[in-house]
């Protein structure tokens, strides 16, 4: 039985909305590689339907993003420096304060059920009880964005970690005076814990 392609295809702007060519675009856990054309376009041929694609460019943040097969994605990249010119609103700088934090869709009860569904714990921990603490950044359209690990007990959760908090949905975007903007976030994940009766 032949298999059937799993492709997944986006564009990439600039702050300013412009196409952004010569991105490297590539798969996290498979190497998989593209890049984009003039217009800012990429096309990946997958393995998996769900993946994370680690973006970078010349003069720009790279960039992690979770993905799905078929999902087109548009994808803004921020400069690692602004121009004087730049506003504070457009620097690339994630917000630490705003005025409506970013929220998992669905509140906290969701953000429970979807940590039971898709936790796995690692075989490698034997048992372990631990806590890690993650960092991302979510972006104006509510994408989750750069994750990593601050600080953890044991080391053995960190990649479980990661693939929870880049495989989640988008979340509802921070807001500062009424506007979406780019909120940094940490969460602190537990396995091993159990409730008392």
């Amino acid at each position: 039985m032949r298999r059937v392609a799993l492709t997944l295809s986006g564009r990439v702007l600039t702050e300013q909305g412009q196409p952004l060519p010569g991105v490297s675009v590539r798969v996290k856990e498979t190497g998989a590689l593209s890049a984009t054309n003039a217009s800012g376009q990429f096309l990946l041929q997958l393995d998996a339907a769900e993946v994370v694609l680690v973006l970078t460019c010349a003069s720009y943040r790279p960039q992690t993003v979770a993905a799905r097969a078929g999902e087109p994605l548009t994808i803004t990249l921020y400069r690692v420096t602004s121009s004087a010119a730049a506003s504070p609103a457009a620097a690339a700088e994630p917000l630490v304060v705003a005025d409506e934090l970013p929220a998992f869709p669905g509140g906290g009860a969701a953000y429970r059920a979807y940590l039971l569904k898709n936790s796995h714990y690692p075989e490698q921990a034997k048992g372990a009880a631990g806590s890690v603490y993650v960092s991302f950044e979510v972006d104006e359209q509510g994408r989750i964005l750069n994750a990593e690990v601050q600080k953890s007990t044991l080391s053995v959760f960190e990649p479980e970690v990661l693939r929870l908090v880049r495989l989640m949905p988008w979340w509802t975007p921070g807001r500062r005076a009424g506007q979406p903007v780019r909120v940094s976030c940490t969460l602190r994940i537990k396995f091993g814990f159990q409730a008392e009766p």
